[in-house]
């Protein structure tokens, strides 16, 4: 019995330190991203903008739903729009698309620009990109590839979604797989161009940017950061290229909220992704936006302009309706924010958890992440980490007060 109670004692340390060597960056961003006391939901909804001059009456349907539900401060549900500044005029080929495009500030999208203003109590506009793709990358492609070619000569009519999905990356070159990394100074000016003809033609839009496809580098940070964006919405890491199938090839190195990157860019996690156009369960949705809180973490959703357009919308509205109905049901004590208002929560000491709750907290961050449960029990720092749980039980309604 002594020999067996020395080798599991010795599994028990030596386990617990090989697991904390391995795996400290993961369990020190998981003790330092603030621990937010409130529950925050924010809406984010991607591809507005060019092309596709009839969106002001999807907007308008969707204000509706927005309004229809209202946090406890009397506030309707928010919901950013990633904007698209631009898009390819008909039978100009993609080597001629930056230079010839329909922009934001032309008269067509006149409605669309003021929509925006009269409707400004849901929607927040946000940075997406100059166009939804590398037009040098998607010209190259188009030379090989026939099918490529004649998706490329509809962009202008039904949008970046019928490229594929590799060739809709702005931050890669994705002529061909295995990606390339765009960076260097170039990229810096491309990105620093598009934040400020985003400032010029939405003068009043936060400071906000969210990747085209989740794809971008340092490079792209600090142009944007140079003409005033402040807050970079990203999946919890860094996607700088794709791989030979076309996936995106993601760093080391978790991002977490309130994280300030080398650029001076903050980051927001989104995280949690809702198409009811391809058949995600509002239910679902809401069991992950409460684990999120369990987390004391803002539940950022990822949505999609084609969601509300077409012959799906009716079914997407309903679905977000009542989405937010659950929401406000389970969680009376909701918050609808925008992201600079999220930040100023995360950075206010607060509105965030203190003392041993951290722990619980942390408790529960640790073993949330999949890629680090075969760890945590192989090593058998799993029972380190119920310890510390037990420790922590009974401080929470404590420090309430």
């Amino acid at each position: 019995m002594a020999v067996m109670g020395s080798l599991l004692l010795a599994w028990l340390v030596c386990g617990a330190a090989w697991f904390l060597l391995k795996y400290r960056k993961t369990l020190t961003h998981a003790w330092a991203e603030p621990m937010l006391r409130i529950p925050v939901l924010l809406i984010e909804s991607d591809d507005w903008g060019p092309p596709g001059k009839e969106q002001v009456a999807a907007l308008e349907k969707l204000a509706g739903v927005l309004r229809s539900v209202r946090d406890k401060q009397g506030r309707p549900a928010q919901m950013t729009l990633a904007m698209v500044l631009a898009a390819p005029r008909p039978g100009v080929a993609p080597d001629n698309w930056d230079d010839d495009a329909v922009t934001l500030a032309d008269s067509d999208y006149r409605p669309l620009v003021e929509a925006l203003r009269y409707l400004k109590d849901c929607f927040s506009p946000q940075l997406h990109g100059w166009m939804h793709c590398w037009p040098s990358a998607v010209s190259r492609a188009a030379r090989n590839d026939a099918a490529i070619a004649d998706a490329a000569g509809r962009v202008w009519r039904e949008g970046y979604a019928v490229l594929p999905s590799h060739l809709q990356t702005r931050w890669a070159d994705c002529h061909k797989l295995p990606c390339q990394i765009l960076q260097g100074e170039k990229i810096r000016q491309a990105a620093a161009r598009e934040a400020r003809l985003f400032r010029q033609y939405l003068p009043l839009a936060a400071p906000v940017a969210v990747p085209p496809t989740f794809v971008w580098n340092a490079d792209v940070e600090h142009g944007w950061a140079a003409e005033g964006v402040q807050i970079l919405i990203t999946p919890g890491l860094r996607q700088a290229t794709r791989d030979a199938r076309g996936k995106p090839v993601a760093e080391t190195e978790r991002l977490a909220n309130a994280q300030i990157l080398s650029s001076g860019l903050k980051v927001l996690v989104r995280d949690i992704y809702f198409e009811p156009s391809l058949g995600h369960c509002p239910d679902e949705i809401v069991h992950k936006i409460q684990r999120q809180w369990r987390e004391a973490r803002p539940a950022l959703l990822e949505t999609h302009r084609f969601n509300f357009e077409g012959r799906g919308q009716g079914h997407s509205l309903e679905c977000l309706g009542y989405l937010l109905q659950e929401v406000r049901e389970h969680e009376p004590d909701v918050e609808f924010l925008r992201p600079v208002e999220i930040m100023a929560c995360l950075e206010n000491a607060a509105l965030c958890y203190r003392g041993r709750t951290r722990m619980k907290i942390w408790v529960r961050r640790v073993w949330g992440q999949w890629s680090l449960r075969k760890g945590l029990l192989l090593s058998g720092f799993v029972f380190w980490l119920g310890l510390a749980w037990l420790m922590s039980l009974g401080t929470e309604r404590h420090e309430k007060k």
